[in-house]
C-alpha cells in the first residue's frame, strides 16, 4: 500500500502521519522495529529500495515513512528512472507513506503520483490538507480545547482565530499557554485579548503608518482585511484608540526624558521591547497636535457608538474620511 499525505497545512499532515504510525504500531508492530523513517531529500534510490523491499522482522508488515521526497530537487529523469519503479514494484507487505508540504495540484502533477494514477483505491490512498478557512479554524480550536479537557467561550474562539489565522502550529502553542493560564476554568475572550499578540496588532501598526502618510487607500485596505478576517468594527476602533493613546503617552515621555533609550522607555512604561520600538518609530511621524486630533476624533466616535448615534462601521468610515486633506 502507498499513502500520500500532502498539502500546505503542515500541522495537520504531520498529525495524520503520526496517527497512521501509531495505528500501525498498535496493530502490527508494538516494538517499533518495523517502522523506518527516511529523509526523502537525502536518500538514494538504492537506500529507499532496500527499505521498501525488506520483510518485516517478527511481523507480517513493515512501514516506511518518507518525508519530502516529492519536494526534493531531483531531475525528472532520476525520478522516473530510479524512484518510480520502486513505488510500482515493492513488497506487498510494506506500507509506504509519502508526506510532503506540496499543494494538491503539484502532487498530482508529480511523476511518482502520476505513475500510480490508475492504481486501485485500496492500493493508493491520498490525504490532502489544504489551509483551513476561518470558520474551520474556529471548529479546529473547539476540537483542540476538548482534547485538552478544557472549554472556550465562542467569542474567545472567534477572537483567537481572527488574531492568529490558520497557522495551526502557532494556534497550538497559544492554546497551550491559554490552557495553563485558565487553570481548568473556561478560556474567555479577555484571556485571549491579554495573552495573544496577533496579526491584528501588526496591522494596527501598519494602519497607523498609513494614517501618518495620509494614505487613505492603504488604510482602507488594511481595515477591510481585518474585517474580512472576522474582527468586529468596535474591536478595531478600540484598538485604534489604544494605539493613539500609547503614542501620546510615548510623546509625553520623550518630551520629559529627552534621549531616553528604547529599553528605558519599555521598562518605565511597561511595554514589550518590540512594541516600544514600533511606537518610537511611529511617534516621529506625528506632531503632538496630529496625535491629539486623531485621539479626540476616535474617542468622540466611540462615544457616538455607545450612545447609539453611530454604527461601528459608520464610525470607521468617518475616521477614514477625516484622513482626506481639506
Amino acid at each position: 500500500m502507498l499513502i500520500f499525505i500532502y498539502g500546505q497545512d503542515g500541522y495537520r499532515s504531520r498529525q495524520k502521519m503520526r496517527e497512521l504510525v501509531d495505528a500501525f504500531r498498535k496493530k502490527h508492530d508494538p516494538s517499533g522495529l518495523n517502522i523506518a523513517r527516511i529523509d526523502g531529500t537525502k536518500t538514494t534510490a538504492d537506500e529507499l529500495g532496500a527499505a521498501v523491499n525488506t520483510p518485516g522482522f517478527l511481523s507480517s508488515r513493515r512501514m516506511v515513512v518518507v518525508d519530502d521526497l516529492l519536494t526534493s530537487k531531483r531531475g525528472r529523469e532520476e525520478i522516473e528512472g530510479q524512484f518510480v519503479p520502486l513505488f510500482k514494484n515493492h513488497l506487498d507487505s510494506t506500507v509506504i507513506v509519502l508526506r510532503d508540504d506540496l499543494s494538491e495540484d503539484k502532487v498530482k502533477a508529480h511523476p511518482v503520483r502520476k505513475s500510480l494514477a490508475g492504481a486501485p483505491k485500496d492500493k493508493v490512498v491520498d490525504y490532502h490538507f489544504a489551509p483551513l478557512e476561518r470558520r474551520e479554524v474556529v471548529w479546529w480550536i473547539n476540537d483542540e480545547v476538548k482534547r485538552r479537557s478544557v472549554t472556550i467561550e465562542p467569542k474567545a474562539a472567534e477572537l483567537l482565530a481572527a488574531l492568529v489565522g490558520n497557522d495551526l502550529w502557532r494556534l497550538s502553542s497559544e492554546l497551550d499557554k491559554l490552557t495553563a493560564q485558565a487553570g481548568g476554568k473556561p478560556i474567555l475572550a479577555r484571556d485571549v485579548g491579554e495573552m495573544v499578540r496577533g496579526t491584528v496588532e501588526e496591522n494596527i501598526f501598519a494602519f497607523v503608518d498609513a494614517v501618518a502618510a495620509r494614505d487613505l487607500g492603504r488604510a482602507s485596505a488594511l481595515l477591510r482585511d481585518q474585517l474580512s478576517a472576522g474582527l468586529e468594527e468596535l474591536y478595531l476602533l478600540s484598538m485604534l484608540i489604544r494605539q493613539f493613546r500609547l503614542l501620546l503617552i510615548v510623546t509625553s515621555f520623550l518630551e520629559e526624558k529627552k534621549g531616553a533609550t528604547k529599553a528605558a522607555m519599555a521598562g518605565e512604561l511597561g511595554l514589550h521591547p518590540f512594541v516600544a520600538g514600533k511606537l518610537l518609530a511611529q511617534v516621529r511621524t506625528f506632531s503632538r497636535k496630529d496625535l491629539e486630533r486623531s485621539f479626540v476624533r476616535l474617542f468622540a466616535l466611540e462615544r457616538s457608538i455607545k450612545t447609539g448615534r453611530l454604527s461601528p462601521g459608520a464610525a470607521l468610515d468617518l475616521f477614514l474620511g477625516s484622513l482626506v486633506p481639506a
